[in-house]
């Protein structure tokens, strides 16, 4: 059932208390994306920056080196891994070694298609 009950940034309600209203929700509102840090590999250059504008569009931030910092790591599935199932590939292996979630596009695009059937 959808409730129209926009899900909005613990800064709305400091900013309400601080002036003693209710404030337009619009500026406070979270992102689909919101708080997620996420690094590509295996992807085409124009993919990249494609990628690297919907990070940003929607709350994420995009960072082209990997590190443990990074939350996601979005892979081509095509270039991840060898026949062999094995990853041929750095940050790939440093993903499975820090924990971080390795995704792919679709992933990415479920995300944000969910968002905008929740709006």
């Amino acid at each position: 059932i959808k409730q129209n009950i926009p899900i909005l940034t613990e800064k709305w309600l400091t900013d309400c208390a601080e002036q003693n209203k209710r404030l337009p929700v619009t500026d406070y509102q979270v992102q689909p994306l919101e708080g997620l840090k996420i690094c590509v590999t295996g992807l085409k250059a124009e993919d990249r920056v494609e990628v690297q504008k919907q990070c940003e569009t929607n709350g994420a931030t995009y960072h082209a080196k990997f590190s443990a910092e990074c939350t996601h790591l979005l892979a081509d599935p095509s270039s991840a891994f060898t026949e062999d199932a094995i990853p041929d590939n750095k940050k790939i292996k440093a993903a499975l070694n820090w924990g971080v979630p390795i995704i792919n596009y679709q992933w990415l695009s479920r995300q944000l298609e969910t968002s905008q059937a929740n709006e």
